[in-house]
């Protein structure tokens, strides 16, 4: 079916663009891990596994992305559209609550070691082949 108005149509337009904009940084990060683990293996016990949290990570985005176009022209009204835009959003951001929520307890820790011990280790290297 095809949409009533003009709005309708902006609407789907703006969601689309909005949420391919807010997941362009998802999309690099995991691009940017799984170059990492290709380059540098030896920093790994198995850098398969290191790419391939990279690889579910950018395929996570790909999902939602296609999910979000789908959903977009499949909604008639403006207020199915903005739900399934922020319910969409929720999903793509879930990674980040699991951290926040883990932000004050011990396993930060392992990440941000307070004593300097791994301080080298995260350090931001070259990832170019």
């Amino acid at each position: 079916m095809l949409p009533d108005n003009t709005l309708i149509i902006m609407s789907r337009f703006i969601c689309g663009i909005v949420l391919h904009v807010f997941l362009q940084n998802e999309l690099t990060i995991a691009l940017n891990h799984m170059k990492f683990a290709v380059n540098h293996p030896w920093k790994f016990d198995n850098y398969f596994l290191a790419w391939l949290s990279g690889f579910l990570q950018a395929t996570m985005v790909l999902y939602v992305e296609s999910v979000n176009y789908i959903a977009l022209l499949t909604n008639l009204s403006h207020l199915d559209i903005v739900m399934n835009f922020m319910a969409l959003v929720v999903i793509a951001d879930f990674d980040d609550f699991f951290y926040s929520a883990l932000f004050d307890t011990a396993y930060k820790d392992v990440v941000t070691n307070k004593d300097g011990t791994y301080d080298e280790f995260l350090m931001c290297q070259m990832t170019t082949s």
